[in-house]
Order: structure tokens, then C-alpha cells, then sequence
């Protein structure tokens, strides 16, 4: 991730992997984006306490894509972010396993190239084992990330459209590790963090575009447009 785009990491723990604490620092950075007149509160879908169930996600199609049963149980417990509009991130989505929104034919997911499923930045390319994609670009908008969460370490890799690592760095075959990869729960913090700090701010859209985008305040002219959306709901009421 390029420096201006990076999460601000005050400490950055040895990588391990832990579901609960994990999707906690996700719901917690969710939450906070919510109540910045970023995503809507109805917008974040929190899963059952036991997770969701084998008709609530699309266990067949993530079964032929390579998923395992730790992928499997990570997305049946992740939070999804409904709105095709507004960012959880730059120009970013998150991708949500709802059952219905894998309509592709079988083979297709049994195939070579998750790229055609829209499960995978590169073409050419099966899932790797292990690794869950949390997002994707919003509306194939090039300056979206891929949060590429690694269920074998807790590692998140946040892959975009350009190199962010020497390239000398990056393994064989492995061109989506394009960045270096964070503990996930520290990604998020930091996220947060940026948020409370208001280093990074929802930008609402306008009359010809109505999608919302986020970007750093540092030098960001439209940053009065999102003082203008949040001010009058930040009044108490009467």
C-alpha cells in the first residue's frame, strides 16, 4: 500500500490468526464509518453468533473455488457492508458471500481462472489456499483495493492497481501480494485510528455522481463537502 493510502500502524503484533478478534476489529472499524455519514448503520450485515447457515452462503461455489473449512468458517462470521455506492475504503467494496450473488455456472468455479467469477484481481489464476478476499474495487473502479486476508497467519495484503513493495520481494506466481501484508487486526485499527483522526474521511457524492468515494485530508479541497453532510447530524435533536 503506498504511503499516503497506508493505515497509520502505532504497533504492529507478530501475525496469528484469530476469527473473533479479526471480524471485531473489522465491525469496530464498520461501525465507526457508519457514524461518520460514511456507509449507512443498515447497511453492515452482522452474522448470528453461530455464524450464518449453508443456505445463507454459497458453499458450493466456494467449495469448488478451493475454499477450506477455516475460509469456510471465517465468512460464515465476517460482517458484509451492503451498498453498492458508497466505500468501506478508496474506491473499495466489500465482497459479500450472500448465496444469491453467485450465479455463475458451476464449471466456471471449478475452473483455472477466478478472475471470471470475481473472486480474484489477476487472471489466469485459482484461489490460494488459505487466502479469503474481503473486498474488491467498487463498480471496477482501477483505484480499488483487494483485501486479501491470509487465514493461515492473520495476515491482510491489501493489493491495488500499482506495485507497493520492491518487486524482487514478491514470490513467483504470487503478483496479488503486490503490497506488504499486515497483521489484519492492526490493519483495521489503523483504519480506525485514521478515521477518529479524521485523516481519512467519507466523500459524498455529487448531483452528476452520486458515488461516494474516501480519500486523506491532507490537502483534499472537498473535504468541506463531507463537513457539510455531517454537520447537521451531528446536532442534538430538539
Amino acid at each position: 500500500m503506498s504511503a499516503n493510502t497506508a493505515p497509520s500502524l502505532d504497533q504492529v503484533p507478530s501475525p496469528t490468526y484469530d476469527r473473533d478478534a479479526i471480524i471485531a476489529s473489522m465491525t469496530r472499524y464498520y461501525t465507526l464509518l457508519s457514524k461518520m455519514v460514511g456507509i449507512k448503520p443498515s447497511d453492515i450485515d452482522i452474522a448470528p453468533p453461530s455464524g450464518r447457515p449453508d443456505d445463507a452462503i454459497p458453499l458450493e461455489a466456494l467449495r469448488l473455488l478451493g475454499f477450506n473449512d477455516r475460509m469456510v468458517d471465517f465468512i460464515r462470521h465476517a460482517p458484509f457492508v451492503g451498498s453498492n455506492h458508497r466505500p468501506v475504503y478508496y474506491s473499495t467494496c466489500t465482497l459479500n458471500y450472500y448465496r444469491w450473488l453467485f450465479s455463475y455456472p458451476a464449471e466456471e468455479y471449478a475452473g483455472d481462472d477466478a478472475q471470471m467469477v470475481e473472486m480474484w484481481p489477476l487472471p489466469e489464476q485459482r484461489m490460494r489456499k488459505g487466502i479469503v478476499p474481503l473486498s474488491r474495487p467498487l463498480q471496477g473502479d482501477s483505484r480499488g483495493y483487494w483485501w486479501m486476508l491470509d487465514t493461515n497467519t492473520g495476515e491482510l495484503t491489501a493489493h491495488g492497481a500499482y506495485l507497493e513493495r520492491p518487486e524482487e520481494e514478491i514470490p513467483e506466481g504470487e503478483e496479488w501480494r503486490s503490497a506488504r501484508p499486515v497483521p489484519a487486526i492492526a490493519y483495521f485499527d489503523g483504519l480506525h485510528g485514521d478515521l477518529m483522526s479524521l485523516r481519512m474521511v467519507p466523500l459524498p457524492g455529487t448531483q452528476r455522481d452520486i458515488v461516494w468515494d474516501m480519500w486523506p485530508t491532507e490537502g483534499m479541497r472537498e473535504y468541506q463537502r463531507w463537513a457539510d453532510v455531517s454537520e447537521p447530524l451531528s446536532q442534538p435533536t430538539r
